[in-house]
């Protein structure tokens, strides 16, 4: 186990415990993390249904589907006047698709509020036992501490550090959408499939250097963050201090200073995180291009798979680049 595995899973076992520290169970995640599981499997029948849709269009015949594998004995269950008529299979096929993709996106998106939600209230009740924690505190305690520092850890520490949660479910699905694509891309061709699992590994060690320069980044911004605050409060709880000794230069210059250093590091960070969509479509619409060529090239058309279903699993593998770079994603908020 590598290192950074190793922190990774610390940064996961700590959000746990914050979550344990203000009495929210764990299980309270299943009702969106089960949503985000059911989108992603209408997403994977959808995908499924795309090859007999375009066979069917292109044939001008939908009769194959009475013989194919899981489709068949489904559609031989229909009345004989829907199996006979190709225009009511096509219509039926196609309805079918559009539901199941509504049903997707219905699911996704109470996974999506439901997860919002949560990690809100979440961030709520971390918020009150951190303040009940303070007034626990006595006089002493604000006296040798700076204000700044507290009010940013109230504000900012809280909704930073269960930040993750408002989008775990997007991650849980789109690993499971992922393993779904995996499955249909087998269906259809596991030679294509066997070549283009090098473009995943591509992508991972791309994004995982980008995750890098920003975890690096992420603590140099929060350290710029705490010192801002520190000396904001610092000022202006000090002003007649500042007034009496002409010192409002001096102090601008500083707090010019420090802000200054924080919006380049910022901006950093930022250029690394904007890089990585167009990065991950970059590589893959090469490497796809890339598998595509030499698969003809060395197999054939003919060994590989029909047409209909080449163009369905390339959109599969251009969804799966997509949704690899959202579980990639996730290591950068636990990064941040």
């Amino acid at each position: 186990m590598t290192q950074k595995t190793t922190k990774e899973r610390s940064n996961v076992r700590k959000i746990l415990h914050l979550l344990q520290g203000i009495h929210i169970h764990p299980a309270y995640l299943i009702p969106p993390l089960g949503l985000g599981i059911l989108a992603a499997a209408f997403e994977g029948v959808g995908m499924g249904l795309l090859i007999p849709i375009l066979n069917g269009f292109l044939q001008n015949s939908f009769t194959f589907v009475l013989d194919a594998p899981y489709i068949g004995p489904v559609v031989r269950m229909l009345p004989e006047n829907i199996i006979g008529n190709d225009r009511m299979l096509f219509g039926l096929f196609l309805g079918t698709f559009v539901i199941i993709y509504i049903l997707k996106d219905i699911t996704r998106y109470f996974a999506s509020i439901s997860m919002v939600y949560f990690a809100l209230r979440c961030i709520h009740h971390l918020r009150k036992a951190l303040f009940a924690k303070y007034l626990s505190f006595g006089k002493q305690f604000f006296d040798s501490t700076n204000i700044g520092h507290h009010a940013t850890l109230l504000v900012d520490f809280t909704k930073q550090a269960l930040n993750p949660l408002q989008h775990v479910d997007r991650r849980i699905n789109a690993l499971f959408s992922l393993l779904v694509y995996f499955v249909v891309m087998l269906a259809i061709s596991w030679k294509l499939t066997l070549i283009a699992l090098p473009l995943f590994v591509l992508l991972h060690v791309s994004i995982k250097r980008m995750i890098l320069h920003i975890k690096n980044l992420s603590a140099s911004i929060a350290a710029r963050s705490s010192e801002l605050g520190k000396k904001t409060v610092e000022i202006l709880s000090t002003i007649p201090l500042v007034k009496s000794s002409s010192t409002e230069r001096e102090e601008h210059l500083l707090y010019t200073e420090i802000s200054d250093e924080m919006t380049k590091t910022d901006y950093r960070a930022r250029v690394f995180m904007e890089m990585l969509l167009p990065l991950q479509e970059i590589i893959t619409l090469l490497v796809a291009t890339g598998i595509l060529v030499g698969a003809l090239a060395l197999l054939g058309r003919e060994q590989i798979a029909s047409a209909p279903a080449l163009v369905v699993y390339f959109y599969v593998v251009i969804n799966a680049a997509s949704k690899f770079g959202v579980v990639s994603g996730f290591r950068g908020a636990l990064a941040t």
